[in-house]
This record gives structure tokens, C-alpha cells and sequence, in this order.
């Protein structure tokens, strides 16, 4: 009866564990990019919000010139797909539909790296 005990806790603990890894590698939800997020690098300042409806919208400055886009964004696992129906500049984005990573999130934090050019953006969460 104890192996029986000891086993059925074995097995228990292997799911536990086994559901958090999963939801730690892969479980994020849409709602938690919901928001506006801001990232600000040496020669770029980006900003961009999530709605729940699936639309986003945002605005990118160079230095030079500001450009703003829009469109529809979709979650699947880690990966973020921008589908865009709007842009002032078509050629700074190169297609229609981009996609970046989600290496990390957290309630104010995001780092996402660009599956094109590999470039990390560490972003913050703007309330």
C-alpha cells in the first residue's frame, strides 16, 4: 500500500511538473500583451498596443521621420504575427505580414527578437 501511495505522489508531481513546463515554454495567453508597449533603442524609438480585438497600431521613430502602422496580430504559442492593413512607409516594413518571438514577458516587461533579423527588442509596458 505505501508503493501504491509513494507512486500515485510520483506520478502527481510528474504532471505538476510536466503542466508547468509546458505553460512556462509555451503558455502565453493574448491577454497578457494586451496594452501599449514602448521600446527605446540607440536609433529607434518603437511603440505599439495590442487590443484585445486583435487589432494593434503603433508608431515608429528614427531620428529622421516618424512612420505609423496598424492592422491585425495574432498569437499562436510564442510567436506574434503583425498582419498589417496600414502604413505610411510600406517600404520600412518590407511586407505585409512580419513576425517576432516572444523570448520573455512578464506583467511590465517584453523582449522580443525579430525572426527576420534576429534583433532583440527589450520593451516596457506603458499604463
Amino acid at each position: 500500500m505505501v508503493e501504491k501511495v509513494m507512486l500515485f505522489r510520483f506520478l502527481n508531481l510528474i504532471i505538476a511538473a510536466s503542466v508547468f513546463y509546458s505553460s512556462a515554454a509555451y503558455g502565453i495567453e493574448s491577454r497578457e500583451l494586451i496594452g501599449q508597449w514602448q521600446y527605446s533603442g540607440t536609433n529607434e524609438k518603437v511603440m505599439i498596443r495590442f487590443q484585445e480585438n486583435n487589432d494593434f497600431s503603433g508608431w515608429i521613430n528614427d531620428g529622421k521621420r516618424i512612420w505609423r502602422f496598424s492592422g491585425k496580430w495574432n498569437l499562436d504559442e510564442r510567436v506574434i504575427t503583425y498582419t498589417y492593413d496600414k502604413s505610411e512607409y510600406t517600404n520600412a516594413i518590407g511586407s505585409v505580414e512580419d513576425k517576432d518571438v516572444i523570448i520573455k514577458i512578464s506583467p511590465n516587461a517584453l523582449l522580443l527578437r525579430d525572426v527576420d533579423t534576429g534583433k532583440l527588442y527589450p520593451c516596457v509596458k506603458h499604463y
